[in-house]
């Protein structure tokens, strides 16, 4: 399984990036290979990759026309990225497992890049399955779907992700296979509340419209690989403009125009 295969190579499951004290942190939705539009999103926005950073919601592959080149941005030192769903798969698959499953939901590119599977397998099981950060004396966090409905607090679960080797094995799967596949607190029939302990939680995995903002996380998938259209935020003017009673709770976000 996935978790334990993590766990038994000593991999990181938190990731604490600081502040950035040098330029702007930008978080985007889920790629899905879709890495041209990716750039053009970015010139757009006026990310700057000698100081900014980015930071992706996971899914950084399958669906997608250039899935292969997410080993090329996980070399980048302006570029992070939570482990999603579609990274669940993945690692299952070139691990021994079958890839029915992966090639089903997006992942038949890979079976023609068999001569790279040790080299997608080690940078996959590297990924976090959270990212935190500082912006502006705010508290920051990133995973895949969703954080998990608990009564446990941020911390409280930032605590089991750094130390799961002290934490029952059931209990610890239960949390991660909420952050990368859970789809409950987007839900406009479910009363979620507040994340206790962060600022805010972007989140991606569920295709929307546009941006869904509930309580103090945000979703902004916006299904990239079959809209062409990719989210990518400022995260501080972002939650400026949260902060402001008088904007539209949809937020600054910058996207490409559908191209031809």
């Amino acid at each position: 399984m996935t978790i334990l295969f993590k766990i038994m190579n000593n991999q990181t499951n938190f990731l604490d990036l600081g502040e950035n004290i040098t330029g702007q942190d930008w978080v985007v939705g889920d790629i899905h290979g879709c890495y041209t539009l990716l750039e053009q999103t970015l010139y757009y926005a006026g990310f700057n990759k000698t100081i900014d950073r980015l930071i992706c919601v996971g899914d950084l592959i399958d669906r997608g026309p250039d899935s292969i080149k997410f080993l090329e941005y996980l070399k980048y030192p302006w570029f992070y990225s939570c482990m999603g769903n579609h990274e669940d798969m993945a690692i299952m698959a070139l691990n021994g497992g079958t890839a029915t499953h992966w090639y089903a939901n997006g992942g038949l590119w890979a079976s023609e890049q068999k001569d790279k599977n040790q080299e997608m397998l080690n940078a996959l099981i590297a990924l976090p399955y959270m990212i935190e950060l500082k912006v502006n004396n705010k508290k920051v966090a990133i995973c895949h779907a969703e954080f998990p409905i608990t009564e446990m607090t941020y911390d409280e679960i930032k605590d089991v992700l750094i130390n799961s080797h002290n934490y029952p094995e059931r209990g610890f799967n239960n949390i991660i296979m909420r952050m990368m596949w859970g789809r409950t607190r987007y839900s406009n029939n479910v009363h979620c509340p507040y994340v206790s302990g962060i600022d805010h939680m972007f989140h991606g995995h569920t295709i929307l419209s546009k941006i869904r903002v509930k309580n103090n996380y945000s979703f902004i998938d916006q299904g990239a690989y079959t809209t062409n259209k990719l989210i990518v935020i400022n995260i501080c003017e972002y939650l400026n403009h949260l902060e402001n009673p008088d904007n539209p709770r949809d937020g600054i976000y910058y996207d490409t125009i559908k191209l031809a």
